[in-house]
């Protein structure tokens, strides 16, 4: 069992991370977001601006907060909403050659799932 231990204790996250990550443009839709996390079986994506670099993450979380402020609205107040109106701006990022226990250990801390 030891081994079994260690070897959790020296993964690396390049030895777990998803390296065909699926992003989302800042101008798309919230619905064509959704739908691309339907097909794609994902809770949270990146987002991305015209020239590919990260400006926010979109997730889950952000469609729940979403739906509980426009509890009531109406449905034209919703049609097309872009992504960047609801990301959220505060990216984090861990090196591949972290420790998933250092990894672990800052996604506690800023509480990020």
């Amino acid at each position: 069992m030891d081994s079994a231990v260690d070897r959790l204790l020296t993964l690396k996250v390049k030895d777990v991370m998803t390296r065909e990550v699926m992003c989302v443009a800042k101008d798309r839709t919230l619905f064509d977001a959704a739908q691309l996390f339907i097909d794609k079986g994902i809770s949270g994506a990146p987002v991305v601006d015209d020239e590919g670099r990260c400006v926010g993450v979109l997730s889950a979380i952000d469609y729940v907060r979403r739906a509980h402020a426009l509890e009531g609205g109406s449905d034209a107040e919703q049609e097309g909403e872009c992504v960047r109106d609801q990301m959220s701006l505060g990216v984090r990022s861990v090196q591949p050659e972290q420790t998933l226990l250092t990894a672990a250990r800052l996604m506690c801390e800023k509480h990020v799932h």
